[in-house]
């Protein structure tokens, strides 16, 4: 009697586990493989009816061995029990994938509302974590560099558009400024960096990088840009034409303060002690240049022949 009690009670239990076994399949959605599980321990639970049945039919034959049986209830305790203390495991992951994915669907609606947003700025945007890598890039940004956000979603930013300098050689993501900001949490300012296109020409651009904090701590940087290469070419030619206007005046020379001047002949004394002709120390200190003449007072004091002649054809000519 007490053997087909153990047999008896192993059956209950193997149904019970099938049962548990069973209801974990809507709980995991891993159909496959709990049915694998809970038909194995039915098909023990239908050997262990065949115990039972020959047990009660009273065969000397059949009967079965009371070890054998109680070994067999120990397995079933342990299988049962493994299925009850299990379950909440998975009832817990299962509800984590559920908010995994509610999570998942808010995230991917407030990037969609932030693209919306962005996508009508002048500037270009992106935004990586602390490892880096980028998780959200604006159509400016797109345009820009040439790269689109399926492209470049989950990797690492610097070794795409700031990785080496024009000339060639390697710029360490240690040196970047923008970088740091991740790290320092203070917001950089900058137009004077060279960044990177998909086809690996270079453009100068205004960024300015600030951290993202979520609770006191930084967990991402937005960084904006601006591609500079017209404002660089107009401030090149404003700094051309201004040398070159420099240059001119430098060569304007300019008469000022009181100059020495003999009352007689107008000869002028120069900063060493010398008299100068009028003529030449003019031409030495301006761009002026002399053509000499003569007055028509100067020419009748001194030419009154010539200076008759000229009024007689003025007479005539009248």
């Amino acid at each position: 009697m007490f053997t087909g009690i153990i047999v008896l009670s192993s059956v209950i239990i193997q149904f019970v586990t099938v049962y548990l076994a069973a209801k974990l399949m809507r709980v995991t959605g891993s159909r496959i493989s709990w049915l694998c599980i809970s038909l194995s321990i039915f098909f023990m639970a239908i050997r262990r009816c065949f115990s039972l049945y020959w047990f009660f039919l009273g065969d000397p034959l059949q009967e079965p061995d009371l070890l054998y049986e109680i070994v067999g209830l120990i397995t079933s305790g342990l299988m049962l029990s493994g299925i009850v203390f299990i379950s909440p495991l998975f009832k817990s992951m299962a509800e984590n994938i559920v908010d995994l994915e509610q999570a998942k669907n808010i995230l991917q609606v407030s990037e969609k509302k932030l693209r919306d947003i962005t996508s009508s700025l002048a500037e270009g945007i992106y935004v990586f974590d602390e490892k880096g890598h980028v998780s959200f890039m604006n159509p400016e940004a797109e345009r820009i560099l040439g790269w689109s956000i399926d492209d470049v979603k989950g990797k690492n930013i610097h070794d795409l558009i700031h990785h080496h300098k024009p000339d060639g050689t390697i710029f360490p993501v240690e040196e970047c400024n923008m970088w740091q900001v991740i790290r320092s949490g203070v917001l950089f300012n900058s137009r004077e960096e060279m960044l990177i296109r998909k086809d690996g020409t270079f453009f100068p651009a205004s960024v300015i990088a600030s951290p993202i904090k979520e609770n006191g701590n930084i967990i991402s940087s937005v960084t904006a840009f601006r591609d500079i290469t017209e404002i660089k070419k107009l401030e090149h030619e404003k700094e051309n034409l201004i040398s070159k206007l420099q240059a001119s005046i430098d060569k304007v020379k300019l008469l000022s303060g009181i100059i020495p001047i003999c009352m007689h002949c107008k000869g002028i004394r120069d900063d060493k002690g010398y008299w100068n002709q009028l003529e030449k120390f003019i031409a030495e200190h301006s761009e002026a240049e002399f053509s000499h003449g003569i007055c028509p007072d100067c020419l009748k004091k001194h030419y009154p022949e010539q200076y008759e002649i000229m009024m007689d054809k003025k007479e005539n000519i009248l």
